[in-house]
């Protein structure tokens, strides 16, 4: 993993921000995926399933007991991308499923991913970023929410494929190097997206470099170089479930 460049202790406080880190790895990585999949400005957010379809229960979910929250970290991801021109939609599974199950009797619950699919072919996503609440499972195991939509989504290879979240996070390096996704966004990801999609997008005002944005590099786990991250959440969410 690249090492953080620690400054001098003789750079004051408010000069760190002038420090040149080096993220040439990083930047070889975004540039070769950019050219490879970044053709519109559509961008799919996915909240996976918030349970395990191997002990999933339709007649509790027509009873309502089933957890529904809503996609606030991927609403959060959608505010700060804001105004950047992008096409932005939230893609809530673990809502739509419990609906689909409540409300269509013969809906196929074990199909779930062909609801994923009809949003990707609708979409045409560049890139897909996915996130999920804690399940408690071996995230690896067949049919685990957040891998199979990575790994589904992966497979495809039409789109840049991120993950976040704490599953994400803790589970990065086997993530990146066993090939489910191209980038994990580390613990709040709101500064880092901003950051990674500067690059993605050639924006010309790019934001200063900071830590945990990670990816395969020579197959080990590498990650972004910069200072600490510090995100401080303002405002409020109304307009965002415009994009649900």
């Amino acid at each position: 993993m690249s090492q953080l460049l620690v400054p001098s202790s003789k750079v004051s406080y408010s000069k760190l921000s002038e420090v040149r880190f080096d993220n040439q790895n990083l930047i070889c990585y975004i540039d070769s995926l950019r050219k490879k999949y970044i053709h519109n400005n559509k961008v799919l957010l996915v909240q996976s399933p918030q349970f395990l379809f191997h002990s999933f229960n339709p007649e509790v979910a027509r009873r309502r007991g089933y957890y529904a929250y809503p996609p606030t970290g991927l609403q959060w991801i959608a505010q700060v991308l804001a105004e950047r021109g992008l096409e932005i939609k939230i893609l809530d599974l673990n809502f739509l499923i419990l609906e689909k199950v409540i409300e269509e009797e013969h809906f196929d619950y074990h199909n779930w991913l062909n609801l994923l699919d009809e949003h990707l072919e609708k979409i045409q996503p560049s890139v897909v970023g996915a996130t999920s609440i804690n399940v408690n499972s071996n995230i690896y195991e067949p049919g685990y929410p957040l891998t199979s939509i990575l790994r589904h989504v992966m497979e495809k290879n039409q789109s840049l494929v991120l993950a976040g979240g704490a599953i994400a996070t803790d589970e990065r390096e086997d993530l990146l190097l066993k090939n489910y996704c191209h980038f994990v966004i580390g613990n709040e990801g709101e500064n880092k997206i901003k950051l990674l999609f500067d690059y993605l997008y050639q924006e010309q005002k790019k934001q200063p470099f900071m830590q945990g944005i990670y990816f395969p590099w020579e197959n080990k786990l590498e990650q972004s170089v910069g200072h600490s991250d510090t995100v401080t959440l303002q405002g409020n969410l109304i307009d965002t479930f415009d994009h649900i």
